[in-house]
């Protein structure tokens, strides 16, 4: 898993739309001012369909309009049961680099959105055991400082002491969170617990907590489209580009995580 953990790494760091983008336009620059005769008809190719694929996205939100398929893949449950045996929340958009280095708590809305909706529920269920699952996005595991520790200082603020929650500091990747939080609830997974987690991550965050034998009620949060094809353009380059740099994002991780055998299912249902 460590070689997998490495590799999906180091293929994003290259099929990364923006980055990818750069490198197109990059060889195809070398390519017209060095090349001969093919190399040359090559360049002007790379050159000109990088630059209307720079016009198409500007105009055309792809990654909103696929963020929203995503999005409503998994949706909200009509009605939540009586009892549950618990509530886990992942974490992701902490970042302990910002947090170590200026002494203080850095997390952004998408978090702050899962961890409203984690008190919501740990009110409405006072019985049932709290769970936060996460470490850092880093290769290197060295800090100290991990999310789960900038959780802890938000959450004691907006709970108290009241609750007690679970922090499991270790994992850097969803199928981590679901392997390690299984570790230490053990069988107790086997009975109903919700998974908060944004929405468009919601579809790979089910089906590889399932795949770890855990009985999940989805319950996603932090939408970022309203669930439609709306709109159908606008004039926003960055905006689009950073919507389709999610989205391919997830699908890469989606289809990675089924064919390692992480996940068990590739587009997966809420039950």
């Amino acid at each position: 898993m460590e070689q997998f953990y490495r590799l999906s790494k180091i293929f994003w760091s290259v099929a990364a739309p923006s980055n990818l983008l750069v490198i197109w336009l990059g060889l195809g620059a070398l390519m017209l001012f060095y090349g001969v005769r093919w190399r040359y008809q090559l360049g002007r190719f790379m050159v000109g369909s990088g630059i209307f694929f720079c016009v198409l996205v500007m105009l055309v939100p792809f990654g909103h309009w696929g963020l929203a398929w995503l999005e409503e893949r998994v949706p909200q449950p009509k009605a939540l049961p009586a009892e549950v045996a618990g509530i886990i929340v992942i974490g992701g958009s902490e970042s302990e680099n910002i947090a170590a280095t200026r002494g203080t708590i850095y997390t952004n809305f998408a978090n702050m959105n899962r961890l409203l909706v984690f008190k919501m529920l740990a009110d409405r269920y006072p019985g049932a055991e709290l769970v936060y699952a996460g470490g850092t996005t880093r290769m290197d595991t060295t800090p100290q400082l991990r999310q789960a520790d900038i959780a802890k200082r938000v959450l004691e603020v907006m709970m108290g002491e009241k609750r007690k929650v679970v922090y499991e500091r270790e994992s850097r990747t969803t199928f981590e969170n679901a392997r390690n939080a299984a570790k230490i609830v053990g069988d107790k997974r086997k009975k109903p617990w919700i998974l908060v987690t944004s929405a468009w991550h919601m579809p790979r965050a089910l089906s590889t907590f399932r795949k770890q034998g855990w009985n999940i009620i989805p319950m996603p949060v932090d939408y970022s489209t309203e669930g439609d094809m709306k709109p159908l353009w606008q004039v926003d380059f960055l905006r689009n580009l950073t919507a389709l740099y999610t989205l391919v994002r997830e699908i890469c991780g989606m289809v990675g995580y089924y064919y390692a055998g992480q996940s068990d299912a590739l587009l997966p249902e809420a039950k």
